[in-house]
């Protein structure tokens, strides 16, 4: 049984200008993850505006990921809004060979705590290893301890991506699901007090931009080397801090085009952002390469 743990970079989905998914993109954005030595991706999460595509597209994403992620741990975000659309992607995802699945409380319905029960576990009859996503900003609905201790002892239940940024609530979690039970963080500013507390790593958007900073936090969390986890986590928080100044995820595509790669524009709703937004995205970048020159390796394709 697949159990998550570590850096995992929560990929964009790349668009050309006319809208249409950019497949050529993908391929280069996972190839990118690979070198900066990234070992597991989550694709067509939140970062990934997963829910403005249609199930072909979303189906598409999958094979194409698939055709181009040997070797690595790939988990889906199956977050389409309705059940049965969320069952197919899982499906989707299991015959494609996916290590697991994200899901989440349907969004806007405020449905209980019985009703989010009932339905992951009714997610859990395709045999597919699901990681939970508590997101009590984009679902109205926030999980307690209890349910997710609950959910927890289904076997295919393996994780939990937690994003409320309670970190109060992050103990209580790991005290009522121990170990393999994979405790994620959702919030890149809170990487390493998570695995300070317990907690197995993380989902995160500013490794989409910085895999290679995020990679060495982890090594050096790893190596007890807490001066340079702390110069890690601080450009982290760095980037974090100014990606959600606008809409997610207008902000990280910027940040990854001042990189050279591939992201493209964002769907609607999603618009540009102003220029005095987009000058600060820039000079965070400039900054994150100063502080950590000499500390850590960067992609020679993609130096900034």
């Amino acid at each position: 049984m697949y159990y998550p743990k570590g850096i995992i970079s929560s990929m964009v989905t790349c668009f050309k200008n006319d809208g249409a998914v950019d497949y050529d993109g993908l391929k280069t954005s996972i190839e990118f993850q690979r070198k900066a030595g990234v070992k597991s991706i989550c694709v067509l999460g939140g970062t990934g505006e997963a829910a403005s595509l249609t199930s072909v597209e979303r189906h598409m994403v999958m094979e194409e990921t698939m055709k181009n992620s040997e070797g690595m741990h790939v988990v889906f975000g199956t977050l389409a809004g309705r059940p049965s659309d969320v069952m197919d992607d899982i499906q989707k995802a299991k015959e494609l060979g996916a290590d697991a699945c994200l899901v989440m409380a349907p969004p806007f319905v405020r449905p209980s705590e019985r009703d989010v029960e009932r339905l992951i576990n009714e997610y859990a009859t395709l045999k597919m290893p699901l990681i939970l996503f508590n997101t009590p900003s984009r679902s109205a609905f926030s999980m307690s301890s209890d349910l997710i201790q609950r959910l927890s002892k289904t076997q295919e239940v393996v994780g939990i991506k937690e994003s409320s940024g309670d970190m109060v609530f992050m103990q209580d979690i790991r005290i009522k699901c121990p170990h393999p039970f994979g405790l994620l963080t959702g919030g890149d500013n809170l990487y390493f007090p998570t695995l300070a507390l317990g907690g197995d790593g993380g989902i995160l958007a500013t490794a989409a931009v910085i895999p290679e900073v995020c990679m060495a936090l982890d090594k050096a969390i790893a190596d007890q080397d807490y001066d340079k986890a702390r110069q890690c986590h601080f450009a982290v928080k760095l980037l974090d801090d100014v990606l959600y100044k606008a809409s997610h995820p207008v902000p990280l595509k910027l940040a990854m085009q001042y990189r050279g790669l591939p992201a493209g524009i964002c769907r609607p709703p999603f618009s540009t952002i102003d220029s005095k937004h987009e000058e600060e995205v820039c000079k965070v970048m400039r900054e994150i390469k100063s502080r950590l020159q000499g500390v850590v390796d960067f992609v020679e394709d993609y130096l900034f």
